[in-house]
């Protein structure tokens, strides 16, 4: 579009956000970190060129309103196979409320962790950052990064600082010698399903000639080679629903194998995952060895949930239910 049409698209959103969203909505002596979500329908139509998109004006427009943005496509209900379902809630393909899920993630995360830690920390505190979704990078430009510093690639160099230098309103590495964080005791990054190996190996099994067996306890290993960043992983207990696996009609099948065969779909296993724990920016007085694993044992303890006893959930119990939080608030847009 040619530079005035974008200014006038520019200012009539800028017109439309102060009328509707930001002066009757929202307190400013609150501080309020503001996200909006526009619905831009499809960015590839026939006949419009890409130049000719509102994207651009819109964002901007958001910019000069101190508000971050993000654009997402139509959201769109999977249609119904039944005639009668006027009074159905309408629902919504796992893909689409994965992508709506990222739109939310890629407009706020990371600049809430950066204020949390650096500003609010009253005690001493563990942060605990799921890997997945945090540090990924998406979209078609940068600003799809969210934490890069959670990538492998990174994480060992810059083990002692926080990467901060990419969020606005910080835009720095933190250091550890820094006096805002001295109540951050640890970062812990959770790895969890097929980033982590599902399995564990020890003399017994490995010298025998015997098939693999779920661990009864929630159990916990740590990589004893890896003496820079120590990488703990916690193995959740065997559930009570379980079937005893020497019962059924073919011993051999469990849950690490044979994932196509009638009789594995028998065996739950989804409360029992390996998940590996990784602390980083670290407090000098729980860099040892001992104090490290102690760090990991609280997320490692708290896969065990008062409100369920017959296994273990995946993650912590506080990310546990932040990310059903999430789950919750999704129905904001629509989705369900």
């Amino acid at each position: 579009m040619s530079k005035y049409v974008h200014q006038a698209k520019r200012e009539a959103w800028r017109i439309f956000l102060q009328k509707n969203a930001i002066i009757p909505r929202i307190n400013f002596e609150t501080n309020p970190h503001c996200l909006a979500i526009i619905e831009i329908g499809r960015i590839k139509t026939k006949g419009v060129l890409p130049q000719q998109n509102i994207k651009e004006a819109i964002r901007e427009a958001c910019v000069r309103e101190g508000m971050s943005s993000q654009m997402i496509q139509t959201v769109t209900q999977k249609s119904s196979d039944t005639e009668d379902d006027e009074d159905k809630l309408p629902a919504y393909s796992k893909a689409t409320k994965g992508r709506v899920m990222n739109a939310v993630l890629d407009g706020t995360l990371v600049q809430f962790v950066a204020r949390v830690v650096t500003k609010h920390l009253d005690r001493p505190t563990i942060v605990l950052i799921e890997a997945e979704g945090w540090r990924n990078e998406r979209g078609e430009d940068n600003e799809g990064k969210m934490w890069p510093q959670l990538q492998n690639e990174y994480l060992l160099a810059k083990r002692n600082v926080l990467d901060f230098s990419h969020v606005p309103g910080h835009t720095c590495e933190y250091s550890r010698e820094n006096n805002q964080l001295k109540n951050l005791l640890a970062v812990i990054r959770i790895r969890t399903g097929k980033e982590t190996p599902q399995y564990i190996t020890n003399r017994e099994t490995w010298s025998e000639d015997c098939p693999t067996r779920d661990l009864p306890h929630l159990s916990g290993f740590y990589d004893g080679s890896a003496l820079e960043l120590l990488h703990y992983f916690s193995v959740g207990r065997l559930p009570k629903t379980q079937k005893l696996q020497n019962e059924m009609p073919i011993p051999e099948l469990y849950k690490l194998g044979y994932q196509d065969d009638e009789y594995s779909a028998n065996i739950p296993f989804k409360h029992q995952q390996m998940v590996e724990i990784v602390p980083f920016f670290v407090r000098s007085d729980f860099q040892k060895q001992e104090a490290l694993k102690a760090l990991c044992r609280v997320p490692h303890y708290l896969r065990c949930t008062p409100a369920w006893s017959m296994g273990n959930i995946v993650l912590p119990y506080p990310m546990h239910l932040g990310k059903e939080l999430i789950e919750d608030h999704l129905c904001i847009l629509g989705v369900n």
